[in-house]
């Protein structure tokens, strides 16, 4: 038999929109499953904790509204007809009203052209910005796919966030090149030939 004794200095807050009922990979529990009784579930819910993952890249960028880009991950190989995994750490610093989108953008940085895109709500809508807990550390990945006709080369990628439907982007304060357009510079991806 397994025992899990747990010490708690105050309640648990409830996480809004149960992220482990959505998805096709759904956890099972009563909150998902209103056949099961609580005498034959239980559900925990684990409250601050922080994990410094090694393979962050720091970016500490402000937006407006007082969302800020902690940082970011990036894996996958850098080739046409293949995705790039971006994971962004997101946190506010004051309570939120807005619904925001996020967005990862790859563009040729001698045209400007926009080359590949994935926009989608912060960790995949299920938990919307205005239900974001000042502090908490929101985790978002964006998948993005880069197109079979791209030629080698570096490539500037791109992040940020914007209201929908009007997509007016939040304002970027910071000193990286892109920022006066809303954009937060993540790095250069050198995309090499298949």
């Amino acid at each position: 038999m397994n025992v899990i004794t747990f010490d708690s200095k105050e309640p648990a807050t409830l996480v809004v929109g149960d992220p482990k009922c959505a998805g096709p990979a759904r956890l099972m529990g009563s909150e998902c499953n209103t056949h099961l009784t609580l005498e034959r579930s239980l559900s925990i819910l684990f409250q601050d904790i922080s994990v410094v993952d090694e393979g962050i890249t720091p970016v500490d960028v402000p937006l407006s509204d007082g969302v800020t880009l902690l940082g970011y991950q990036c894996s996958g190989e850098a080739l046409p007809r293949q995705r790039i995994e971006v994971l962004l750490y997101w946190q506010t610093r004051a309570p939120l009203t807005v619904d925001y989108t996020t967005f990862i953008h790859l563009i040729d940085p001698t045209t400007g052209t926009l080359i590949a895109q994935f926009d989608n709500p912060p960790v995949d809508g299920l938990v919307p910005t205005s239900k974001w807990t000042v502090g908490d550390v929101m985790v978002t990945r964006m998948m993005l796919e880069l197109p079979s006709e791209m030629p080698p080369g570096n490539y500037d990628l791109l992040a940020g966030m914007y209201t929908y439907p009007d997509l007016v982007r939040l304002p970027v304060w910071s000193e990286r090149p892109f920022s006066e357009h809303g954009l937060v510079w993540l790095l250069s991806l050198d995309v090499a030939l298949r």
